[in-house]
């Protein structure tokens, strides 16, 4: 994990990847913020995660503003992209861009489990709301859906990194767990590492936009 936690700063360090031609421009009027440059660092630590992972399928709890998902997109071009959000940014913060990203207006509390349209789960990204229970409840799906990776994001902040930890506490004991912090990402992230196993499907719906 050492490794490969140093091989993602170190890329994410040296990228010239810049998220903002991407940006939907919808996006860019109504938040001007996301052109800024302080979330170039943002961007280009989840463009060198999925170009050091190279997942087949990425998992993303909280769209927002696209930017993470279109980082994840243009790290690994090949990807399935999937991505959940309540709305209350933008619901079509990528709706222009590659037939292989797609997303779903829901929220993370009202779906029973995470289930990628594509198949098994590659990578998971949680971005959603940053309450300690709500956390909690996304990490515990989270390891349900038996991704091979899992990464968290804004674990600077304190109730984040309590929900996230609450999460694995609980559900610690089906899922065997590798962990590193990386904490020059903008926010602070956490990527663990899954040992994974099939997640049961049967009878799940994924409802698509």
């Amino acid at each position: 994990m050492e490794s490969l936690r140093r091989e993602i700063i170190w890329e994410s360090l040296a990228s010239k990847y810049d998220h903002r031609p991407f940006i939907h421009p919808e996006i860019a009027v109504a938040f001007p913020q996301v052109l800024e440059d302080c979330q170039l660092q943002y961007a280009r630590f989840k463009y060198a995660v999925t170009k050091a992972l190279r997942p087949k399928t990425v998992y993303e709890v909280g769209v927002g503003w696209g930017i993470s998902a279109l980082a994840f997109h243009n790290g690994c071009p090949s990807s399935h992209y999937f991505g959940i959000d309540n709305g209350e940014k933008q619901p079509n913060a990528i709706s222009t861009h590659s037939i292989n990203m797609r997303t779903a207006i829901v929220d993370s509390a009202t779906v029973p489990a995470f289930v990628h349209p594509d198949g098994p789960i590659d990578l998971l990204y949680i971005d959603g709301g940053h309450g300690l229970e709500h956390k909690a409840a996304d990490i515990v799906k989270a390891l349900e859906a038996r991704p091979e990776w899992l990464l968290v994001d804004d674990v600077n902040n304190v109730m984040v990194a309590a929900g996230t930890f609450a999460g694995l506490y609980k559900a610690h004991r089906n899922a065997d767990l590798q962990m590193c912090y990386v904490g020059n990402s903008h926010t602070g992230n956490l990527l663990v590492h899954v040992n994974r196993q099939e997640p049961d499907y049967r009878g799940l719906e994924v409802r698509r936009t």
